[in-house]
């Protein structure tokens, strides 16, 4: 593949998928600037990786699967800098962020203690719209295991919401993850 093809390429991944991978990485993490570094790191990835695609998935499959695959890094790294750090990590969300729906914090709450294999398949779900199969694809695991996952996931919702006074507000699927969408 030639240097320009390459180039183009990446620019129209990077034009048809930025937005939606920011967004995924900020929900994921809570952090605007280490959202944007992910960012970077992905489609660097991707940018080296262009020669190697076979073409045996589609591109938003390949990219999502780069993108989870360093946010899973990402966290573990964070995993092992908090173990070993000495200070205390702060909790709250970053306030200069405007995130594109602006959802409530409750949202967030969620998102922060949500086990990472629920939040991945919650997040393509519901907030990138992705279908079972896509999900299934792009994280490399069964239709049925993100099945569960996704069960799994709206469960730890209920139970959080519930433990906090939102009794039934988990009943209605699309008021809690129609605050994705604005």
């Amino acid at each position: 593949m030639d240097e320009n093809k390459r180039r183009e390429i990446l620019k129209e991944l990077m034009n048809t998928y930025s937005k939606k991978i920011l967004n995924f990485f900020y929900y994921s993490i809570g952090d605007k600037e280490e959202a944007r570094d992910l960012l970077q790191d992905v489609f660097l990835k991707v940018y080296k990786g262009l020669p190697k695609f076979k073409g045996e998935s589609s591109h938003y499959t390949w990219v999502y699967r780069i993108a989870i695959n360093t946010l899973r890094t990402y966290l573990k790294r964070q995993k092992f800098k908090k173990f070993f750090s000495f200070e205390k990590i702060p909790e709250e969300i970053h306030p200069g962020y405007d995130p594109p729906s602006k959802p409530p914090l409750i949202l967030y709450e969620v998102l922060k203690k949500m086990p990472q294999e629920f939040k991945e398949v919650i997040l393509l779900y519901y907030y990138e719209e992705y279908g079972i199969k896509e999900i299934s694809e792009i994280l490399g695991i069964p239709e049925g295991t993100v099945k569960s996952r996704l069960f799994r996931g709206r469960e730890f919702i209920k139970n959080y919401l519930e433990k906090r006074g939102f009794y039934g507000m988990w009943k209605i699927q699309g008021v809690f993850m129609g605050l994705f969408r604005g």
